[in-house]
């Protein structure tokens, strides 16, 4: 079989069910319509319905006030002739009125021009449905009693105390009511039909003359008795043609029909219905035509394929084909003009994947390389510390406490000690930051006040050196975590003095650019090798050491700062001109919005400090006796527990001030001091501090929820415990 009967069958099995779906699409959209037909004339017919007991309703609310006028107490008051008439005149459908007593009894009428005692006419069914009900109503068509000309009558009654004593009817011309039929919009073609409660025609827009008068048609009364209130259906007209009918029922009891004839609505369905079809059969011969067209230029081709693959066999470079604009032709062209070159490029890609294999080696060599590098650079910064305090406590067991000698080894064993309080502090930091478990406690800052106060800190601290230090400090804030912004600026200062000779300057800078605070720390310093500044800020990842360089590290600092810039939604940047050159390190963080200007807490005057009496819990007795010894220093009364049982006992016995816990105490824990301490008489009054090596939030929480009032970590600030005391 060739490709061109292979597309014609595709085109085929492709097309004939879109036309199968098509027709079915047809035949129910033409249902739909249909239905959509019936269902606006069923809602003309409701119109209808509405207006004509509108129509009548006015009638009898008209009658109403001529009673109400002209108050009749007989059939032959004055009053009621003299109003009768002027409403005549306003009536212009009305023939005649008229009144009789409630047996239908001394029934006289009024025309326009003359009084008739005895011509007063009314249908005694509808007279005898008004009496009893007290309500109006419409009666049929009947025949007038002045003359021959048919009418229908609104009657009401007149009820005096509670009784009906007489009827009074308007006798309105039934031919009006071809008029007001004739007068709705309905479909051009449509016949509309008005036939009272016992099925007799009252008016009908088509042959009037002809029906008025006379019986429906069987079939329509037969589905009005079926659905009393409203239906739409398939008749027969009086005339015998085949209608689409609806009708629905007035309250006044009348009937409105409307026809259409079918032939009207399946001559509107066929149109549409013709235009797709020949629609369809066009699209499927021009598929038909298509498929033949696009056969002949794939056939082609194709054709030359074979002798393309024994060209490819044989080693020889395979002839181009004639695509006539095919894309997948072109693609077999670069097929065959590619698969000459596969084995050099399986080949190639051979050599590709060694080499990124050696590569990554190498990278994990360095990484390697990095780790032992670190820890033999922790043993070595750990080592420095250690040997410095295991020497001063040499001199410190030698000396008399109070000489020089002392003294200096006890700086250099504070001082020492805060140095690895700080390598551990980093290590902790990384590692938090690193899992994801650091939760920032941000609120409203301004970024140069802390980076301010964080350089002031370091120079005080004696941590920055001999360098010079430029503050160029605007304000800028941020919504951020403040301890971590301050560890940022420590960090990226402290590295700076690092990497910079004594005596060489550094330049701090805090501004705003746009939507962004800008903290930039730049040196003069050694600089940042090409090489090493992509990776500065990876974990382990230091500058080349030099021996005038006095402070050591771990090279985390800076991988700590990255990953606290990113949590702060920031971005941290690195520069450097090479060796030598100096570094420029900056930090772009989201600006926010300055707050109002308020009294600043910070000019408030200190409380000053009273001496406390204060309660050590501590399992330890080196850090009980320590802490002892420096709040006594400090002029407090201190004494000393060293488990939960003996802390419990003690502050129920002396009712310190404050209550410095540990938590991880023996027998029972600090937490389960402070629950028993919170439920001992007079224990509120005892400030509780919780003491721990753990700073997590949830460990706060933790001790919030046993009844601390306090949380510091250790090893503790001194001038954070001495803040905390003089608050107290």
């Amino acid at each position: 079989m060739t490709l061109r009967s292979h597309l014609l069958i595709l085109v085929a099995v492709a097309v004939f069910p879109v036309l199968a779906f098509a027709g079915y699409v047809v035949v129910t959209l033409w249902q739909e319509q249909r239905a959509a037909y019936a269902e606006s004339y069923l809602g003309n017919t409701r119109a209808l319905a509405i207006a004509v007991d509108s129509e009548t309703e006015g009638y009898s609310r008209a009658l109403q006030g001529l009673v109400a006028e002209s108050d009749p107490d007989n059939e032959n008051s004055p009053r009621f002739v003299a109003a009768a008439r002027r409403e005549l005149a306003t009536q212009p459908t009305w023939s005649s009125i008229a009144i009789a007593d409630a047996g239908g009894k001394h029934a006289v009428g009024v025309g326009r021009n003359v009084y008739e005692p005895t011509a007063g006419f009314i249908d005694p069914s509808v007279l005898k449905a008004v009496v009893i009900s007290g309500r109006p109503a419409v009666s049929g068509l009947v025949q007038s009693a002045a003359g021959a000309t048919p009418v229908i009558q609104v009657v009401i009654p007149v009820v005096r105390g509670n009784a009906v004593t007489h009827v009074v009817a308007a006798n309105v011309d039934a031919t009006y009511w071809v008029r007001f039929l004739s007068g709705f919009t309905v479909p051009e073609a449509a016949t509309v039909t008005l036939i009272d409660r016992e099925g007799v025609i009252i008016a009908r827009t088509l042959n009037n003359e002809r029906w008025m008068g006379k019986r429906a048609s069987n079939t329509f009364l037969g589905e009005i008795a079926k659905a009393p209130l409203e239906g739409k259906y398939r008749s027969t007209s009086l005339e015998g043609v085949p209608f689409q009918t609806a009708h629905r029922r007035a309250r006044s009891g009348w009937i409105i029909g409307i026809g259409i004839p079918m032939s009207e609505i399946e001559a509107a369905l066929h149109r549409p219905t013709i235009v797709m079809s020949g629609i369809a059969l066009a699209a499927l011969l021009l598929a038909v035509l298509a498929a033949l067209y696009v056969g002949r230029r794939i056939a082609l081709p194709v054709a030359s394929l074979a002798d393309s693959a024994q060209a490819l066999a044989r080693g020889a470079a395979p002839a181009t084909l004639r695509s006539h604009g095919i894309t997948e032709v072109e693609g077999a062209n670069r097929a065959f003009a590619e698969a000459s070159q596969l084995l050099n490029e399986r080949q190639d890609a051979l050599n590709e994947s060694l080499a990124r294999e050696r590569q990554a080696r190498t990278g994990a060599e360095g990484a390697n390389r990095a780790k032992d590098e670190f820890l033999a650079m922790l043993g070595h910064e750990l080592r420095n510390p250690l040997h410095a305090i295991t020497a001063a406590m040499a001199v410190i067991d030698r000396v008399p406490p109070a000489s020089p000698h002392a003294v200096r080894s006890r700086e250099i064993v504070v001082r020492q000690a805060h140095h690895l309080t700080d390598l551990v502090d980093d290590l902790l930091d990384v590692a938090r930051v690193t899992s994801g478990k650091i939760v920032l406690d941000r609120k409203l800052i301004e970024l140069g006040r802390i980076v301010r106060r964080s350089v002031a800190v370091l120079q005080e601290a004696g941590r920055v050196g001999d360098h010079p230090v430029d503050l160029e400090i605007g304000e800028a804030w941020i919504s951020g975590d403040e301890t971590r912004i301050e560890q940022i600026a420590v960090n990226l200062v402290e590295n700076a003095v690092k990497y910079t000779p004594p005596g060489r300057r550094i330049r701090v800078r805090v501004t705003t650019e746009g939507n962004e605070a800008v903290f930039e720390v730049s040196d003069e310093g050694e600089g940042i090798a090409p090489e090493l500044l992509p990776r500065i800020f990876e974990l382990f990842i230091q500058g080349e050491r030099t021996l005038d360089r006095a402070q050591g590290g771990l090279g985390l600092g800076l991988t700590l700062v990255k990953n606290l810039v990113e949590l702060h939604t920031g971005r941290v940047t690195a520069q450097s001109e090479g060796i030598g050159k100096g570094a420029r390190f900056v930090v772009r963080l989201p600006r926010a919005n300055a707050p109002e200007r308020e009294v600043s807490d910070a000019l408030a005057v200190d409380r000053d400090s009273r001496a406390l009496r204060v309660l050590v819990v501590e399992d330890n007795a080196d850090s009980a006796e320590t802490l002892r010894t420096l709040l006594t220093l400090r002029g407090h009364e201190v004494d000393v527990a060293h488990d939960g049982p003996h802390a419990v006992e003690r502050a129920l016995a002396t009712h310190p001030d404050v209550a410095l816990v540990d938590i991880g105490l023996p027998i029972f824990d600090g937490f389960e001091v402070a629950r028993q301490l919170r439920a001992a008489p007079g224990g509120d009054a005892i400030r509780l501090v919780a003491l721990t090596g753990y700073g997590q939030p949830e460990d706060r929480k933790a001790a919030s929820a046993s009844g601390f009032d306090s949380f510091l970590v250790k090893p503790v600030d001194l001038n954070a415990l001495s803040e905390l005391l003089t608050r107290y």
